[in-house]
C-alpha cells in the first residue's frame, strides 16, 4: 500500500490517478462536499464531450471515506457508476484501487445501488 504523509497527500495522489488512468475522452473534476457528508472527497468523471453542457452528470462518481476510528487515513470509496456490475467484475478480478489492495466489494443499495469498497490496513 501506497504510504503518504497526509491525507491531502492521498486525497492528491488519488485524484491523479483517476486523471491519468481515465481514457482522454473523460475529465476529472473535484466536488464540492455537502455539509452533512461524511466523505473526504468525492471525485466526479465526465465524459468529455458532455462536460461543458448545462446539467452534465458524471458517468462515475468516487467518494472518499475515512478508515472507522481513523480519519487521518482512507478506509473505503463508494463507487457510484452507469456500468455497477462491469466495475464489480473488474475491482473483485484485480483486487487493487489506487495503489491500494482491496478488503472487500459490495454492492449495496441506497437511493442507487453503488459498489462499497474497503481497504486492506
Amino acid at each position: 500500500m501506497k504510504q503518504f504523509n497526509s491525507i491531502n497527500q492521498s486525497l492528491n495522489a488519488i485524484f491523479n490517478d483517476l486523471s491519468e488512468r481515465e481514457s482522454k475522452y473523460s475529465v476529472v473534476e473535484r466536488e464540492k462536499l455537502n455539509r452533512r457528508s461524511s466523505a473526504l472527497a468525492v471525485f466526479a468523471v465526465f465524459d468529455r464531450t458532455v462536460y461543458k453542457q448545462k446539467g452534465a452528470r458524471p458517468h462515475t462518481r468516487y467518494a472518499i471515506y475515512p478508515e472507522i476510528g481513523n480519519p487521518d487515513r482512507i478506509g473505503s470509496v463508494a463507487v457510484y457508476t452507469q456500468n455497477i456490475s462491469d466495475m464489480y467484475i473488474r475491482l473483485r478480478n484485480q483486487r487493487s484501487l489506487f495503489g491500494r489492495t482491496i478488503a472487500s466489494v459490495k454492492v449495496e443499495q441506497g437511493i442507487r445501488p453503488f459498489l462499497d469498497i474497503t481497504f486492506e490496513r
